[in-house]
């Protein structure tokens, strides 16, 4: 990416030299990409031992698609969102489609079958007739002045980075009249929409995945159908920005706040779109040669413990998973990129969204053998977002890690001075993660939904009271004193008159355990302080200790039972 300030340098000036340079060296379509086209290359994916169970997943969908009708639309699914708050229903339609559409299209792909390419073009042909292919929870408001019909979001950018690609990668097999639909819904849905509107899209403006997400997508579009290289450069010096306000959502030490999940959303488009840049370029734009990127790059794999578990703070996963071609592409790139545990990789079935770029790189990217695995005792501090991740791979795979921050970050819970704990592949103390994504979630009634609140966390609860939303709810006095050691005071995290000082401090020591302190100042004696432990497994009370395992694996929280009393709030969520 750019450094800070040059963002300006690339303007449509520059753009437009690059581009002019490129042609005259005899640059065509069929240059862009040529892997795409190479033979030897789809036999190397058919036969990479880590791609097999993928590919017969694909095979497996195609079987199930063929048994049954392409699923409509109705308006009774789509007016849910309006009426009830309901997404599911609608999305599970929209993104079985989007299936549908990855899963014919690879395997036409790889195979060259006509039976393939006919139900691809079935599903193409269907997509155009969508109302819209932005998501009926992200339509504009009324006086935005937006179509909503051809309204940019995540998923209609998302859509027509999957149909250009898509027909770039078949050119010459698919009808021309599909192709000539296709193109014309892309151009007006989504490039048109993009570059005549008269305003700037609230995604310009944020500093999210969605800049990734909808920008990437947008570039990649423009590279794959826009063959007037002043109109491209125009459009590129554009979408510059918006890339820039992503990278700048992240912390300084690479970490992304919003969760896990959305490091691999926001980083799979981006990439994507980077590498078809600097292939567009002839290698001129590299958006990835930056120290902050570097940064990011490597957060991934800080996040994953032995036996698959993941910190799963804000919007995160208890249980995540990465995709192998995005995170073998960016190893190869970088150093000190290491890889997850193999059998975190996300499976074909594993994206339910069924995101194309994913999709088709998991094939063209994966490596046939894994390289550059996570040292098993490696630990991290990220001390511009205040996490500390620890692993002990040696001995029982332990792994902990805990958070300060604000509670008004992206995708936010309050949760300042939680942590999680894990041990053999069992989350035993857990941050829940995202909950369901409904019109509440998003709303001023986002905290009453119990995973975004305090209560949901392993954080003390002050005379009956949690910690409270906002971003002058924080930690101070944040202190990192070695690569095990954390702490900080949260008591600003609280808007409770009687707590003058809430020090928590954390003590990570492997196989031996966790030593957790906390030190309180009060006014006056409070009536109660509840010290919370979150667990998906039901704990015992044994004396002095309270037991909680999961199979056979055994955590033990030991405490003084002459100043404290242990008790056991079950909760259904």
């Amino acid at each position: 990416m750019m450094l800070k300030g040059q963002v300006m340098r690339l303007n449509q000036k520059y753009f437009m030299d690059i581009l002019e340079n490129v042609r005259r060296s005899g640059y065509t379509s069929q240059d862009l990409f040529p892997e795409l086209y190479d033979k030897e290359k789809i036999q190397s994916i058919l036969d990479n031992v880590l791609l097999q169970d993928y590919i017969a997943e694909i095979k497996d969908h195609s079987e199930e698609y063929r048994k049954r009708k392409i699923n409509i639309l109705p308006f009774s699914l789509y007016k849910l969102y309006e009426t009830e708050g309901n997404r599911l229903q609608f999305e599970q339609v929209y993104f079985e489609r989007r299936g549908r559409l990855m899963t014919f299209a690879l395997l036409s792909w790889l195979y060259g079958e006509k039976e393939d390419l006919i139900e691809l073009e079935d599903i193409l042909w269907a997509i155009c007739d969508e109302y819209s292919w932005s998501l009926p929870a992200h339509m504009p408001h009324k006086d935005a002045g937006i179509d909503p019909s051809i309204n940019i979001d995540l998923f209609a950018a998302e859509t027509a980075f999957a149909l250009a690609e898509i027909l770039y990668l078949l050119d010459g097999q698919l009808s021309s009249a599909v192709v000539h639909r296709v193109k014309k819904e892309v151009f007006r849905r989504v490039l048109d929409s993009y570059m005549y509107y008269p305003k700037l899209y609230n995604w310009e403006l944020m500093k999210n995945n969605w800049c990734a997400v909808c920008a990437g997508s947008i570039g990649a579009v423009a590279i794959y159908f826009i063959e007037d290289d002043t109109i491209l450069a125009k459009l590129f010096s554009r979408l510059m920005p918006t890339l820039e306000n992503f990278i700048d959502s992240f912390e300084e030490d690479g970490t992304c706040v919003e969760g896990l999940s959305y490091w691999t959303y926001g980083i799979s488009f981006y990439v994507s779109f980077a590498d078809l840049l600097l292939r567009r370029t002839a290698g001129k734009v590299n958006l990835l040669n930056n120290d902050k990127f570097k940064k990011i790059a490597e957060f991934q794999h800080k996040c994953y413990f032995s036996g698959g578990c993941t910190v799963s703070f804000s919007d995160g996963s208890q249980y995540d998973y990465f995709r192998r071609g995005i995170t073998s592409y960016l190893a190869n790139q970088f150093d000190h990129v290491y890889i997850p545990p193999q059998q975190s990789a996300s499976g074909y079935v594993g994206d339910r969204i069924y995101r194309w770029c994913m999709g088709l790189r998991d094939l063209l990217w994966t490596d046939a053998v894994p390289m550059k695995e996570i040292p098993n005792t490696a630990s991290y501090v990220l001390p511009d977002a205040q996490w500390i991740i620890c692993r002990n791979g040696e001995e029982g795979h332990i792994g902990f890690a805990a958070k300060g921050g604000h509670n008004d970050e992206p995708h936010n819970h309050n949760d300042i001075g939680s942590f999680i704990y894990t041990k053999d592949g069992k989350m035993l103390l857990t941050d829940l993660g995202c909950g369901e994504y409904t019109k509440d979630y998003f709303n001023h009634n986002r905290y009453t939904i119990f995973c975004n609140h305090s209560f949901s966390h392993s954080v003390p609860i002050i005379e009956g009271e949690g910690q409270y939303a906002g971003k002058n709810y924080h930690s101070t006095e944040v202190k990192f004193e070695r690569e095990n050691f954390m702490s900080l005071n949260i008591e600003k995290a609280y808007h409770h008159s009687n707590l003058q000082k809430l020090v928590r401090s954390f003590e990570f020591l492997g196989s031996e355990g966790l030593i957790l302190k906390d030190k309180y100042s009060f006014k006056s004696m409070p009536n109660s302080v509840i010290e919370r432990f979150v667990t998906t497994y039901m704990p015992i009370i044994i004396g002095d200790v309270v037991e909680i395992k999961a199979g056979n694996t055994t955590a033990r929280i030991c405490y003084d039972k002459g100043k404290m009393t242990p008790s056991i709030l079950e909760h259904t969520h």
